[in-house]
């Protein structure tokens, strides 16, 4: 199981670098959260005649990893680009736009589609799993970098 999901994130990333995600550890985290995604909401569609709880974890997971997603294509895209108040003003727009995207989203699940409101949270909080493990193990990943360097003697 261990070699599959190894396999499916290895394949996610790929994918992810092919479309513009430059950061190894950004990749890793939104990879991650896609298969969380994928697997929660598999799983919740496929027991819907038991209740709406797992589908509705199933979409919140959803719903984060559109927004890890969102969050780190604007941020290789900010850092790539130098600073100017136009797209200051463009990434403002765009944050408010993402915002009111959440927000339509989030009440479709909750008022039109009736989900439940407890598991859509904890779904929406999978994302702090990814980041809690996969955050420390790529620190310590790194190599690490001497205090002193380019000073000379």
């Amino acid at each position: 199981m261990r070699e599959i999901t190894a396999e499916i994130l290895l394949s996610l990333e790929k994918k992810l670098l092919k479309r513009g995600f430059s950061s190894p550890g950004a990749r890793r985290l939104v990879a991650f959260q896609i298969l969380v995604a994928g697997v929660s909401l598999a799983l919740g569609l496929a027991t819907v005649s038991l209740g709406l709880w797992p589908l509705a974890f199933g979409v919140g997971a959803c719903l984060i990893a559109a927004n890890l997603w969102w969050l780190a294509r604007s941020a290789e895209r900010a850092l790539q680009h130098s600073f100017s108040a136009g797209l200051a003003a463009l990434g403002a727009v765009s944050f408010l736009l993402r915002f009111a995207a959440m927000a339509l989203a989030l009440f479709v699940a909750i008022v039109l589609a009736g989900l439940p409101v407890i598991p859509l949270l904890a779904g929406l909080s999978s994302a702090v799993i990814g980041i809690s493990i996969l955050g420390p193990a790529g620190f310590f990943r790194q190599p690490a970098k001497e205090a002193c360097h380019g000073r000379k003697s």
